[in-house]
């Protein structure tokens, strides 16, 4: 509501909203955690449904000023979003995204330093990890040994990893070249250590879900503070 040009808040009614919007980020948390982890760790429940609640209750914001613009066209609306509030808004989404990404990696990654053998299985979470051999590559200024690992979720193939160990010629220098595979909700890095036989190898399996949100998070921030410098920075609003 607006009077003479400047908005009334009706705080009754804006509690009301907040309190809603937190109580289905506490049950989406609770939910989400029961489901995917079975975990109780009180500090990741309070971790995720802030964060949540931050970035439902930032959603929720832009959509009302959207709705309240001059136009009734939606996307014009979005265009005259003034750049100070999106910058604010997408900077506390950015912080949800990043707290979101932060938490689940910390507390739910898992790290695997086995000794596997050719033709062996290992699972983390809920993708098989296939050790299939190791073959030998001499390029010019080093030689390596290259694992290849092929990963399965329920008998699927899903995509094959090629973890390096090098050997450079002059240095004699070891370097170790991980292999990773990423998407949205999880990294798997997988790292090829000493040969522990004439078949089996140390291998280091690393799973850290959620981790890509970090990044996610640190760009919508990017995005606000270049909005709010760039931004429009009046917004037309119905009287």
């Amino acid at each position: 509501m607006f009077l003479n040009g400047k908005e009334i808040i009706n705080y009754k009614y804006l509690t009301k909203k907040l309190s809603i919007i937190l109580f289905y980020s506490i049950i989406i948390s609770y939910i989400f955690l029961n489901i995917f982890y079975q975990t109780d760790i009180f500090v990741v429940f309070i971790a995720l449904s802030l964060a949540i609640f931050t970035i439902f209750s930032s959603i929720m914001k832009i959509l009302q000023i959207i709705k309240n613009g001059e136009s009734t066209n939606i996307i014009k609306n979005i265009f005259l979003l003034p750049g100070s509030i999106l910058s604010n808004l997408l900077s506390h989404i950015g912080i949800g995204v990043l707290i979101i990404g932060i938490t689940i990696s910390n507390y739910y990654s898992i790290q695997k330093e086995v000794v596997m053998k050719k033709n062996t299985e290992i699972t983390i979470k809920d993708t098989t990890i296939r050790f299939v051999n190791v073959k030998s590559k001499i390029e010019n200024n080093y030689s390596s040994q290259v694992g290849i690992f092929d990963a399965f979720s329920e008998n699927n193939y899903l995509v094959s990893f090629f973890p390096e160990k090098r050997t450079y010629n002059i240095q004699k220098n070891v370097m170790t070249e991980a292999a990773i595979s990423s998407n949205p909700l999880r990294d798997i890095y997988i790292a090829l250590g000493d040969k522990f036989s004439d078949d089996s190898w140390v291998v280091r399996i690393y799973y850290k879900p959620f981790i890509q949100f970090i990044w996610y998070g640190a760009l919508l921030m990017i995005l606000g503070g270049i909005f709010g410098i760039f931004g429009k920075e009046k917004f037309p609003r119905k009287t």
